[in-house]
């Protein structure tokens, strides 16, 4: 039947060798994929994806976004970020995103997740942390992000979260729009 798909388990170890079938609707959390089905790419990476079509490989689509930066942290855990990507509670100096363009000095603050960042960074490098905007003030300017100094390590400071992209995620992207 459209929509619903039949998966077969094994019975528990003291029933061994037998299987039972269940049917599971498209909607049901537990519902398997079927192999070859897509997912709808949603409108908002329409964009990435038509790019991600010019390329002959995950790898080159990835490599092509740029730099990646580096966030260290030891609260959430690379699978979360892979998952649900980033995301931060309301936007203000305390609660924006920090990410560093080196990876040995973003694991001083915990285990570093690569991302790439396709927003809009203000031109200007700020020369310290202090001087770093709100992240509301920063998106009425037109920016998502704004890159600044910290012990002599180039560092970017995210305001739209939803810019940044794992390589777990653009790798999905690069295999759902190529399908």
């Amino acid at each position: 039947k459209e929509g619903f798909e039949v998966v077969y388990k094994p019975y528990p170890k003291e029933e061994a060798g037998f299987f039972y079938s269940k049917v599971l609707s498209k909607e049901s959390p537990k519902a398997l994929p079927r192999k070859g089905a897509t997912q709808a790419i949603p409108k908002e990476l329409e964009p990435l994806a038509k790019e991600a079509r010019k390329f002959k490989s995950a790898e080159e689509f990835v490599e092509a976004q740029g730099e990646p930066v580096y966030h260290g942290s030891s609260r959430v855990s690379s699978e979360t970020l892979n998952k649900d990507g980033y995301k931060i509670p309301e936007l203000s100096r305390d609660d924006g995103l920090h990410f560093s363009t080196s990876e040995k000095y973003a694991s001083k603050f915990g285990k570093t997740n690569e991302a790439y960042f396709e927003g809009k960074i203000k031109p200007k490098v700020l020369k310290s942390p202090e001087d770093l905007p709100y992240g509301e003030d920063l998106l009425k300017e037109g920016f998502d992000g704004v890159y600044y100094m910290e012990d002599g390590v180039k560092n970017l400071y995210v305001a739209s979260p939803e810019k940044l992209k794992t390589k777990s995620q653009l790798t999905d992207l690069y295999n759902q729009a190529t399908q």
